[in-house]
C-alpha cells in the first residue's frame, strides 16, 4: 500500500490503525513522520473515532477542532458549529435551559437547532449508551459497558459515596479525620447523608480518639477477639465466668454446660455435665446405682449429715468439714452441701452478700448465689462483667425468682435495666457521657441519637414528624419522604421519592429532567437514542424519518433512519438539490458547479421539546365548529322560548271567561274611545281602510259600517244560546247588524246572511250568552264552538 516511508496527520479524535493479521495491531493517536513502508497484501489500514466526541468551529466538520474523551465533564461553554460522535456514544449538554441529547455526527446546527451560525455547548457530559442500566449522577457509562465511578463515588451503578467521603455530591472527608496511616484513631461521618464530622474510629475512645475503647488492645486498639471475656493490653483473654480461657472463651470450661448464651455450672459432685444429667463424676464419687445421674461415695456406708465413711479408718462416720452439710471427705472442696448460709461454688463453700453476689476468685470472674439450684453459685449471664440478685430476698428463699441484674457489660453491649444488650431498646439511647448504659430519650421521640429534643429520629406523637432531630407537627419537604414519623432525605438524583433508593424517584431535578417509565422510576439526563423529552419530561418517539430528534415533527431531525437519505433543514431527503451530489459517507449534498458543500439554511426551532404548531386549516376547522356549536345552542334556545309562549297563550285562552270579555267590548262601545283594529283578514274587498289614523267611532255611520264589515262572527248551535220569549228585547238592533249565524235545522232566516232590522229574530238572542271565542275553538259549559268563516282573522270567531 505504501511502497516506502510515510508520514501521517492524524486530527484530534481520530486514530490510525495497521493491522497486520495474528493480532498485530499498531496504533497511532498523533501525528507520526517516517513511518515504515506498508506493501504487504494482507495488512489493512483502519481510520476510526475514538470513543467521545469531536467539536467543530464551523459546519460539515470544517475549521479548528477540539476532542473530549468519554468521562469528559466539560463546565465552560464551547463554541460549536457540527459535532462528529462515533457509534454507541452519548452527549449530553445544556441547550436552552434544557438537557439535548446527541447521539450521532450533525454537521450543522444551524439547519437544524437555532437560527444563528453558532451555538454554546455547556457541561457536556460524554459516555456510551450501551450499558445495560443507567449509571446515576455519580458515573458514566464506559466502553466495557459499565458505570465507571466519579471521584468519591462507589457502587455498581456509582450511587454511594466511597469511604471517607460525604452529601450528595461525595466530597472528600477532612484530612484530619479520613483515618489515614498516621491518624487512623480519627474517622469521618461519611457516606450519603454523613456531615462529614470527625469521629473516633472504631476501637478508640476518648475526646481526642488517643485511648482503646473496651474489648480492643494495642497502640492501633487491635479487637480482642474474647468470645465472653476481654483482653489485657497484651491482647490475652480473661473470661467470663464459666468460660474456657483455652477456646477464647467461646466455649464452657469444665463443670458448666452451656444453657441458651449462658454458661451454667453444674450439680455437686459433677466433673461435668450437659443440661440434664452429669456425664462424669468428682474423684471419690460414683454414679448411684438408683440414680444413674447422681454422685455419691463410692462405699455404700450411711453416716448422719455432718459425717462421712472414712475408708482410711473402717468406714467410720466422721465429720464433715465445718462448711458442710454433706460430704465425701474431710476437705473444704468435698461437700456434698454447703452448710448454711454458704453456697457452693467451684468445689467450695462461700458466703455470698446481701445482694447475692458470691466472693469470686481473683480476676473478673463475677457470680451469683442461687437458692433453687441447690445452694450453687453461677456465673453472671455471658454479657455480664459483674451481677447480683435483682431480689436480695431470693436469697433465702429456695422457690424464689431467683432473677439477675447486671451492673456492667461486655464491650460492645450497653446496660439496659439490668439487662446486657447490644443496642438500646426504642425510646432509648446510649448515654453519650459513658457509652455505657441506656438513657430515655426526650418525651418528644419514640427514637433518637441523643438525650435532647433536638435529636429525635421518630416521633412519640402520630402527627408529628421528625426532621433534622426535631419533631413537628409540618410535613416533610418534597426532597424527603416519610417513614413512619421520620422525614429521610431522598437520593440526590431526585426532588421527589418514595424512598431512599435512586430508583425510588418521583420527580427530576432539572439535570436529569427524565423520569424512566421502567419497573425503577430513575431520573436520568435524557430520553434514549430514537426519542426526545416533550414539555412534561415523558420520553416519545421520533418521527419515523429520524434516527434522533428534536421533537415530532418530520422537520424535527438529527439523524435519518434511512441511511441513504440527507438532511437539510431538519428533514431527511432522498434527493440533493438540482445541480449537487450526495457525499453518501458523510451524508451531505456537493454543489458540482462550485465544487462546495451546499449549507443547509437555517429553520427556528424555539422549543426543542415540543411538538409542531397546528396547521391553518385546523385552526380554520376548530373556529367553526366552536361557531357552529354556539349557533346550534341559540337555536335550542330560541324553540324552547317559542314552546314556552305558545303554552302560555293556550293556557290564557283556556281560561278566558267569555262574558267578561263582552261586557267589557260594551263598555268600550260606549264609551266613545276608538277601538284597537284586531289583526285579521277582510273578506269585502270594498272595506275602506284607515291606515295611519284610528278607526272611526260606532255611533256615527261610517263607524257602523266599518264595525258591521269589520266584526263579523260566525257561530254553531245558537239556538241554545238565545232566548225567543222577548227576553232583553229593549237592546238595539244596530248593536248586533252585520252578524252572520247559522241555526241548527235550517232555522235561520236567511242562511248564512247577515242580520237586519227587518229579520225576525232582531230582538230573539241573549246578549249575554255572545262572546268572542278563542281561535283554538276552547269550549266551555254554556258556549258552543263558533263556525269560522273562511277569510276571517285568526283572532277572531
Amino acid at each position: 500500500m505504501f511502497s516506502s516511508p510515510f508520514s501521517i496527520e492524524i486530527p484530534p479524535g481520530f486514530q490510525f490503525i495497521i493491522d497486520h493479521g495474528n493480532n498485530n495491531l499498531i496504533t497511532y493517536n498523533s501525528d507520526m513522520a517516517n513511518l515504515p513502508p506498508i506493501n504487504d497484501k494482507t495488512s489493512t489500514i483502519i481510520i476510526k473515532i475514538k470513543p467521545g466526541m469531536i467539536i467543530y468551529e464551523r459546519e460539515n466538520y470544517f475549521g479548528a477542532s477540539e476532542y473530549f474523551d468519554v468521562g469528559t465533564l466539560v463546565s465552560t461553554p464551547q463554541s460549536v458549529g457540527s459535532v462528529m460522535i462515533p457509534t454507541n456514544s452519548r452527549v449530553i449538554s445544556k441547550f436552552s435551559g434544557k438537557n439535548l441529547a446527541l447521539f450521532e455526527p450533525i454537521h450543522s446546527f444551524t439547519g437544524v437547532l437555532t437560527e444563528s451560525n453558532q451555538i454554546s455547548l455547556g457541561s457536556l457530559d460524554i459516555s456510551q449508551s450501551t450499558c445495560k442500566d443507567e449509571c446515576t449522577s455519580g458515573g458514566v457509562c464506559s466502553t466495557n459497558n459499565v458505570c465507571v465511578c466519579k471521584p468519591g463515588f462507589t457502587g455498581p451503578r456509582c450511587d454511594q459515596c466511597a469511604p471517607g467521603f460525604w452529601g450528595p455530591t461525595c466530597l472528600a472527608c477532612s484530612l484530619t479525620c479520613k483515618g489515614t496511616a498516621n491518624n487512623s484513631q480519627m474517622t469521618c461521618d461519611d457516606g450519603l447523608f454523613g456531615t462529614g464530622k470527625c469521629k473516633c474510629a472504631t476501637g478508640f475512645n476518648g475526646t481526642d480518639c488517643n485511648t482503646c475503647a473496651p474489648g480492643f488492645f494495642g497502640l492501633n486498639c487491635t479487637p480482642c477477639n474474647c468470645g465472653n471475656g476481654v483482653c489485657d493490653n497484651q491482647g490475652k483473654c480473661i473470661c467470663n465466668a464459666g468460660w474456657d480461657q483455652n477456646t477464647n472463651c467461646t466455649a464452657p470450661k469444665s463443670g458448666y454446660f452451656l444453657s441458651g448464651n449462658d454458661a451454667k455450672a453444674c450439680a455437686i459432685g459433677c466433673a461435668t455435665c450437659n443440661s440434664q444429667k452429669c456425664t462424669f463424676c468428682l474423684a471419690g464419687l460414683n454414679f448411684a446405682t438408683d440414680k444413674p445421674t447422681q454422685c455419691v461415695p463410692q462405699n455404700n456406708v450411711a453416716c448422719p449429715d455432718g459425717q462421712f465413711p472414712d475408708g482410711n479408718n473402717g468406714n467410720a462416720c466422721t465429720p464433715c468439714n465445718t462448711n458442710c452439710a454433706t460430704c465425701f471427705g474431710s476437705g473444704p472442696d468435698q461437700c456434698l452441701k454447703c452448710a448454711t448460709p454458704k453456697f457452693y461454688l467451684e468445689g467450695q463453700c462461700v458466703t455470698p452478700s446481701a445482694n447475692g453476689k458470691c466472693i469470686s476468685p481473683p480476676g473478673n470472674q463475677a457470680f451469683v448465689a442461687n437458692a433453687a439450684a441447690q445452694g450453687i453459685c453461677n456465673a453472671c449471664p455471658s454479657a455480664c462483667l459483674d451481677c447480683s440478685l435483682a431480689n436480695p430476698a431470693d436469697l433465702n428463699n429456695p422457690s424464689g425468682s431467683g432473677a439477675v441484674q447486671c451492673s456492667s457489660c461486655l464491650p460492645g453491649y450497653v446496660l439496659d435495666n439490668g439487662n446486657c444488650v447490644k443496642t438500646c431498646p426504642p425510646g432509648k439511647v446510649v448515654d453519650p457521657n459513658n457509652n455505657l448504659n441506656c438513657i430515655v430519650c426526650n418525651s418528644a421521640c419514640a427514637t433518637c441519637s441523643g438525650p435532647s429534643a433536638s435529636e429525635c429520629l421518630s416521633c412519640s406523637a402520630s402527627n408529628q414528624f421528625a426532621l433534622n432531630g426535631i419533631c413537628s407537627s409540618t410535613s416533610c419537604p418534597s426532597s424527603y419522604f416519610t417513614q413512619n414519623t421520620t422525614c429521610i432525605k431522598c437520593h440526590p438524583d431526585c426532588t421527589e421519592c418514595s424512598g431512599p433508593g435512586f430508583n425510588q424517584c418521583k420527580k427530576c431535578p432539572s439535570t436529569r429532567p427524565i423520569l424512566t417509565s421502567t419497573s425503577e422510576s430513575q431520573c436520568v439526563e435524557s430520553c434514549s437514542d430514537g426519542n426526545y423529552a416533550d414539555s412534561t419530561g415523558k420520553c416519545q418517539k421520533c418521527h419515523s424519518d429520524c434516527s434522533s430528534c428534536v421533537g415530532s415533527s418530520s422537520n424535527q431531525c438529527l439523524g435519518c433512519a434511512d441511511q441513504s437519505k440527507v438532511l437539510i433543514n431538519g428533514t431527511c431527503s432522498g434527493t440533493c438539490p438540482a445541480g449537487s451530489k450526495m457525499i453518501i459517507a458523510e451524508r451531505l449534498c456537493y454543489n458540482l458547479q462550485t465544487n462546495t458543500i451546499i449549507s443547509p439554511n437555517s429553520i427556528p426551532i424555539s422549543n426543542t421539546t415540543q411538538s409542531s404548531g397546528l396547521d391553518w386549516w385546523m385552526i380554520l376547522l376548530i373556529i367553526l365548529s366552536i361557531i357552529t356549536f354556539i349557533v346550534l345552542i341559540l337555536m335550542l334556545i330560541r324553540c324552547i322560548a317559542v314552546k314556552k309562549r305558545v303554552a302560555k297563550t293556550t293556557e290564557f285562552g283556556e281560561n278566558l271567561d267569555s262574558n267578561n270579555v263582552i261586557r267589557n267590548m260594551r263598555n268600550l262601545q260606549n264609551s266613545q274611545n276608538p277601538i284597537s283594529v284586531p289583526e285579521m283578514a277582510h273578506s269585502d274587498s270594498t272595506t275602506k281602510h284607515f291606515e295611519n289614523q284610528s278607526p272611526p267611532a260606532y255611533d256615527i255611520t261610517a263607524g257602523k259600517l266599518y264595525w258591521k264589515r269589520m266584526h263579523k262572527k260566525t257561530t254553531s248551535e245558537l239556538s241554545t244560546l238565545w232566548n225567543l220569549e222577548g227576553r232583553n228585547r229593549s237592546r238595539r238592533i244596530d248593536d248586533w247588524d252585520g252578524f252572520v249565524t247559522a241555526i241548527p235545522g235550517g232555522a235561520s232566516s236567511s242562511g248564512n246572511n247577515e242580520y237586519s232590522k227587518s229579520d225576525d229574530y232582531n230582538n230573539s238572542y241573549d246578549i249575554e250568552s255572545i262572546g268572542y271565542r278563542n281561535s283554538k275553538g276552547s269550549v266551555k259549559s254554556n258556549i258552543l264552538p263558533a263556525k269560522r268563516g273562511s277569510n276571517w282573522g285568526e283572532n277572531w270567531l
